[in-house]
């Protein structure tokens, strides 16, 4: 697989088709909630494409020159298997990274895709100055759940929410 950062010339349409046809219900946690992306830990936003397409082109907006927000595409004989997105909060005591969206192809799960752009994108957390990495995944996705555990991530919290 070969794996690029996303510049201002990225296809979006691409990006958020592939987005939204990769990810079920379980993949929602409490980033989606608080944002656009879900109304209820169960159900997207009707208007989910919408939502990733505002943070797509707000990252290559703003985030594309911080360097503290990343986009990666992973292509396999130029068909898009893989994407993340990663954030770096280089000014915390101990400098920390989110690997705040990894999507892999329906089709190509277990195919060493995903691995793949996990350990790219931690790599690149390494050498921006990350000492750890974080992410979240859906409460419902055991799939996912054990796939981090595997590539050496480990539960420290549980988050809970009230609906009011």
């Amino acid at each position: 697989m070969e794996i690029r950062q996303i510049g201002r010339d990225a296809d979006i349409d691409t990006l958020v088709r592939f987005f939204v046809d990769n990810v079920d219900t379980d993949y929602i946690s409490h980033q989606e909630l608080q944002g656009d992306r879900a109304v209820a830990p169960d159900r997207w936003a009707p208007d989910l494409p919408k939502a990733i397409r505002a943070e797509i082109e707000r990252y290559l907006e703003h985030g594309i020159d911080t360097n503290r927000l990343w986009m990666f595409a992973g292509s396999d004989g130029g068909r898009l298997v893989a994407f993340a997105i990663v954030s770096l909060s280089p000014d915390a005591p101990r400098p920390f990274g989110i690997l705040e969206d990894v999507v892999v192809e329906r089709g190509a799960r277990g195919d060493g895709y995903g691995k793949a752009m996990v350990e790219w994108c931690v790599e690149h957390l390494r050498s921006a100055g990350a000492e750890r990495v974080f992410l979240e995944s859906g409460i419902g996705n055991s799939a996912a759940h054990e796939f981090f555990e595997h590539l050496g991530f480990n539960p420290v919290s549980v988050v809970m929410m009230r609906q009011l």
